[in-house]
């Protein structure tokens, strides 16, 4: 399901590049299979892929990475 949303949202990039410039994704999954994992990661627009259920120490490690990029 997460590869047909990438695929989808890649299509949608194309026509509206404006719109997605800037989009990145936090994809949360229960995928344990590392192939399929790296399929996930090699969209551009993937900024990471969590594992669920998410717990605090992932959501504080998720937020001090997006707050180091918003600092760029």
């Amino acid at each position: 399901m997460a590869l047909i949303f990438l695929s989808k949202m890649k299509g949608l990039e194309e026509q509206y590049a404006l719109a997605f410039g800037k989009t990145r994704v936090i994809m949360l999954t229960t995928m344990k299979a590392p192939e399929k994992r790296k399929k996930l990661e090699a969209f551009d627009r993937i900024f990471c892929v969590m594992n669920k259920p998410l717990n605090e120490k992932a959501v504080a490690d998720l937020s001090g990475r997006l707050f180091q990029i918003a600092e760029k």
